[in-house]
């Protein structure tokens, strides 16, 4: 994402395309649109078996997040599965990890696991500031 702001005026790519923008303009490989954990999910039976994920992508943007966003806004989040696919909290699924939580990027880009309980204190807001000067 920050390669592909540095090529274009300091500009995340456009939230309806971002996916296909990364592949045709970085060096993008289709598996960083997976988390290692979702290529396979695991059916609750009493021997767990694994499930094939058919998704392309498991990650959506926060089309609010722009480079100069305060660090902790939310930037990438898990979701349960989409293509170019962008939003807010109503997005975030903590289905691809038994419940448990789910990897988000931050605008700094630092990655992290959040656990459920810790959904409600995330920033999705970049700011009046940074908002005023996107505007």
């Amino acid at each position: 994402m920050n390669v592909y702001a540095d090529e274009n005026e300091g500009h995340y790519p456009d939230p309806n395309q971002w996916c296909d923008l990364l592949l045709q303009h970085t060096d993008v490989d289709m598996d960083w649109f997976l988390c290692p954990a979702v290529r396979f999910g695991w059916s609750r039976q009493v021997v767990p078996w694994p499930i094939p994920k058919n998704e392309r992508c498991y990650y959506a943007m926060n089309p609010d997040c722009e480079p100069n966003s305060p660090d902790d806004t939310m930037f990438l989040f898990e979701i349960a599965g989409g293509w170019n696919k962008f939003g807010g909290p109503e997005s975030l699924s903590n289905q691809n990890h038994r419940g448990d939580g789910c990897n988000i990027v931050f605008a700094d880009g630092r990655p992290n696991f959040v656990g459920i309980k810790e959904f409600g204190e995330l920033n999705w807001d970049a700011g009046e500031e940074e908002q005023d000067a996107v505007r």
